[in-house]
């Protein structure tokens, strides 16, 4: 895990997300880096693949790409909200902004002793 220190950003407010790095679209048959890599699901993509997830946490700025703050790898197995855990529990007094991977009231209940929340969007029932 790394962390970077930029100063034209916002002080109180971030972005969290994660994304597939497929290595093999074959997960079954993959010998592709093995150590590092196992199979996942990419759900934007509707299938499996071989590989490994980027985790990051950016500073936002008003009209430009967030800069990055935290990133991490892990293998594509890995959950979004376990892998983003360590690196959300540095911040302190943030606003972090995340899809719904990150919804779970019990990870902001824990959040809030840093007076930091995650925004989500809400889940609506379907055909609402």
């Amino acid at each position: 895990m790394n962390q970077m220190n930029f100063n034209d950003c916002y002080d109180n407010v971030s972005l969290v997300d994660s994304l597939p790095i497929m290595l093999c679209k074959h997960p079954y048959t993959a010998k592709v880096a093995s150590k590092i890599a196992d199979k996942g699901y990419c759900d934007a993509k509707k299938q499996f693949y071989h590989g490994v997830k980027l985790h990051l946490i950016g500073k936002d700025r008003f009209e430009k790409i967030p800069k990055p703050n935290f990133f991490d790898f892990t293998p594509a197995s890995v959950n979004d909200l376990t892998a983003i855990k360590p690196m959300i529990y540095q911040l302190k007094n943030q606003i972090v902004v995340g899809d719904k991977a990150y919804s779970s009231e019990k990870f902001n209940q824990q959040l809030s002793k840093n007076n930091t929340v995650v925004l989500t969007p809400i889940k609506l029932k379907k055909r609402q």
